[in-house]
């Protein structure tokens, strides 16, 4: 849709269907909404399979600061979809979107041994205030760095500006699991 007085800006609109009962009255798997941005060229990209669909957009980062990507992936089972990885091409990019995950979607990415204690940081990170963190280092631990890679990101968080995170000082947030897909804009 094109930009409009009423504020709302540059949005995608898009509805994954299947045949139904005749063909003016098609099954809605799904009905999405997103709000892209026109900085970036294109502002979305949309690949399509017979078994799976992927919108790739740019995003404004809620943790950290800066522009991201964020790949909307899911997979199409009969008439049922499921968010599949990747969840973003960049690792800080990964942890932003897990975060703002609802934690029944977001869980799946979590190691078994560690699920409890990321369920905890999982909860203060998705009620993080914006530009309340900021991506202090990020290094490559181990694994290729296009698939299975380990990845150490370190976020400082501005208690001041969130003070739900005044007694987190100095935990460290367990292993996530994340693929990874290097655009091809």
């Amino acid at each position: 849709m094109p930009p409009s007085c009423n504020g709302s800006g540059n949005v995608l609109l898009y509805k994954v269907l299947r045949p139904g009962v005749n063909a003016d009255n098609p099954t809605i798997l799904a009905a999405q909404r997103e709000v892209i941005d026109a900085g970036f060229a294109p502002p979305f990209r949309l690949e399509v399979q017979d078994d799976w669909f992927a919108v790739t957009e740019g995003k404004e980062r809620v943790l950290g600061s800066g522009m991201g990507i964020r790949v909307l992936r899911y997979a199409v089972d009969n008439n049922k979809i499921r968010r599949i990885a990747p969840l973003a091409v960049y690792p800080e990019d990964f942890l932003d979107e897990w975060a703002q995950l609802p934690w029944d979607d977001a869980r799946q990415w979590a190691t078994g041994l560690s699920e409890g204690s990321l369920k905890k940081w999982h909860g203060k990170l998705n009620k993080i205030a914006k530009n309340s963190s900021e991506i202090e280092l990020m290094r490559h631990c181990s694994g290729t760095e296009d698939i299975d890679a380990t990845w150490l990101i370190e976020l400082a968080i501005d208690s001041r500006s969130d003070p739900s995170m005044e007694d987190s000082s100095g935990e460290a947030l367990p292993a996530l699991r994340g693929e990874r897909q290097l655009p091809r804009w």
